[in-house]
């Protein structure tokens, strides 16, 4: 039987900035489980109305290559192993009321126009009911999703939390709302998942480096694991209308391709009375190509086809695609 497990955010549970396929697990689940776990902001929790970008500048110097979030994990899923696939679907987020915005100076080359914004600055932001005023008469409506989730990376070593990647990790995909899932090909035993940078909104390219960046009071998430199937080499993900590939490279031409040519390889597996051609050309009249974000060393860009140009209604990882559910294994 699932079970529900609660995971507070602390000193002993939170990761600063790196990952490494061999940190310790801070809890142990079952697929099918859920776990109810809160986020820190970023810098080891020291973001506060107060934060100025003098504070910034001295955070980003004292992290040694770190990246900046606040990571609350591992969670070791029993029995994952490589070649498994983690299902995460996101059933509740409720966010903090503080809130910001961070562009760093432009010297610094970081965000998709530095080179026309030479000072930076820092906005802070209080968050309450759906939207929130940036300006007299500008509202930006409240979309919260968690921008960090991901399983250990596939290689060895300490990895910083900022570029994502065949794990996921700091993907930013705005779709990932209350209602959605993402799927990550596990890399090591336990698949050992994080959570972190919680966002009030994002607009696709979180072009200036941050979002409306928060912190979660709560996030509820379920975990099933998925076996069986054709290797899963980068993240998927899927809303209540759309399915989604993932894909992340040093420039956005790379990671255009890869989404796509994943988005055209499954859709033709799905769907056998596709050739891969005629996939390819379903995508160019159906398919859309998001940038997710510009600003996180690999970009990333999302592929995605509605559902309902298929019937019946296509998901992804359906009965009949060759995976299977684990069952909980103790």
């Amino acid at each position: 039987m699932a079970r529900h497990h609660e995971l507070r955010a602390s000193a002993e549970t939170v990761r600063l900035g790196v990952v490494d396929r061999t940190d310790t697990p801070v809890l142990t689940i079952e697929s099918g489980d859920t776990v109810s776990l809160d986020t820190w902001s970023a810098w080891g929790n020291r973001v506060t109305p107060e934060l100025t970008l003098e504070d910034v500048g001295r955070y980003f110097g004292e992290s040694n290559g770190a990246g900046p979030h606040d990571l609350t994990g591992p969670i070791a899923v029993h029995g994952a192993r490589p070649g498994d696939v983690l299902r995460v679907d996101v059933l509740d987020l409720r966010l903090r009321p503080h809130a910001f915005n961070l562009s760093l100076p432009g010297h610094l080359g970081i965000g998709a126009l530095a080179e026309d914004f030479a000072e930076g600055q820092v906005r802070h932001f209080q968050l309450s009911g759906n939207s929130v005023e940036f300006a007299p008469g500008v509202r930006v409506p409240i979309r919260p999703f968690l921008g960090y989730m991901g399983v250990a990376p596939q290689a060895d070593g300490p990895h910083s939390s900022i570029p994502p990647g065949s794990h996921g990790g700091n993907i930013d995909v705005p779709d990932l709302v209350v209602g959605s899932s993402l799927f990550l090909p596990v890399w090591a035993d336990g698949a050992l998942f994080c959570a972190g940078d919680a966002h009030a909104a994002q607009g696709y390219g979180e072009v200036n480096l941050t979002a409306l960046e928060a912190s979660a009071e709560e996030a509820v998430l379920r975990f099933t694991l998925l076996r069986g199937g054709p290797a899963l080499t980068s993240p998927r993900a899927e809303t209540p209308a759309e399915v989604l590939s993932l894909a992340f490279a040093d420039t956005l031409d790379k990671a255009a391709k890869g989404a796509l040519r994943d988005l055209v390889a499954e859709l033709s597996r799905l769907h056998p009375e596709l050739e891969p051609m005629d996939a390819y050309s379903l995508c160019s009249m159906v398919a859309d190509l998001k940038a997710s974000q510009v600003v996180n060393a690999e970009v990333g860009v999302q592929a995605s086809v509605a559902k309902d140009v298929f019937s019946p209604a296509l998901p992804w990882f359906t009965e009949g695609s060759g995976w299977t559910v684990v069952e909980a294994l103790s």
